[in-house]
């Protein structure tokens, strides 16, 4: 195996396989709402980045049994994790956050994720997070190590907000996955090389890869309608993706490599071809290559 997935990772964990079922819930976030600032992310569309959720106008028990019959039967997967998606779940009050927790746990069920933000996890909620009995993972969005590009993007909060949610989180034992994009507008491999260098230094469990795609009426479509947007092609994604995998912790579990997204909820997205055929393609080269998760880790580098 050329790089830790995250299939292998979870029959190796659970001893069989594992599915994620999102689950979609009605929220804001804080640079919406006007606490941060207000229009979002401008990669982000008005109705946040759902595309894989399945009856989101339903109450949440009744999409969790949708989704598991759903599942159960295409996939004959038996246990899994309730992944709560769409915008910022931590943005909420303690109360409503651990209701939502009771509501989807069952014997089941391994794990829960909960999409967060750096600037919605005060200590109060962290330390209820270690304390439930159930693996509790925080799908953080950090997107890059990079002020000017956050900036770009309306992240809403600098690189220093995400060190500092790091180490909170890591006091208290809790579980990351970080969402990164590596070919955000302006972006450069080195920005690759210091989000990786990051991640290690942070021991940080678990990350996903996106490749950029642009939803139809997010502020980031406006740019690229108008020809404003200098987009990387799909081998020079490739170069980010080897040079990330080769540096990163070999415990590291990597979720994803690409983007998901549907065709006409989209602007642009993965080069117009299918996610599966770039991990595909992808992962010929590694093999042809003979390249390896932690070829060029360093761990003289955070001792």
């Amino acid at each position: 195996m050329h790089y830790r997935k995250f299939s292998s990772y979870l029959r190796q964990t659970y001893g069989e396989k594992v599915y994620k079922i999102p689950i979609s819930l009605d929220g804001t976030c804080p640079n919406r709402d006007g606490s941060v600032g207000v229009g979002g992310c401008t990669i982000c569309s008005e109705g946040g980045v759902g595309f894989e959720l399945h009856h989101f106008a339903k109450p949440i028990e009744e999409q969790l049994r949708l989704n598991k019959a759903h599942i159960s039967h295409k996939y004959r997967a038996n246990k899994f994790i309730i992944y709560f998606q769409n915008y910022t779940t931590t943005y909420r009050s303690i109360d409503d956050i651990v209701d939502l927790l009771t509501q989807v746990d069952g014997d089941d069920v391994v794990e829960i994720g909960l999409s967060a933000r750096p600037d919605t996890l005060p200590n109060e909620l962290l330390a209820v997070l270690a304390d439930y009995p159930k693996k509790i993972v925080l799908e953080l969005g950090v997107q890059l190590f990079n002020d000017r590009i956050l900036s770009d993007i309306n992240r809403g909060h600098d690189v220093a907000a995400i060190l500092d949610a790091f180490d909170r989180i890591n006091q208290y034992g809790l579980s990351v996955c970080a969402h990164l994009i590596l070919n955000l507008p302006g972006a450069t491999m080195e920005d690759t090389v210091t989000a990786v260098e990051t991640l290690n230094r942070y021991q940080i469990e678990r990350v996903k890869l996106h490749s950029l795609y642009i939803p139809k009426g997010s502020a980031i479509a406006k740019d690229y309608l108008a020809g404003g947007l200098e987009l990387i092609g799909a081998m020079d994604y490739y170069d980010r993706l080897e040079a990330f995998i080769r540096r990163a912790h070999p415990a590291m579990v990597i979720e994803r490599l690409f983007g998901r997204a549907p065709a006409e909820d989209s602007l642009f997205c993965n080069w117009d071809r299918s996610w599966r055929y770039l991990q595909n393609e992808f992962e010929r080269r590694l093999a042809a290559n003979q390249i390896f998760q932690g070829d060029d880790f360093d761990e003289t580098k955070y001792s």
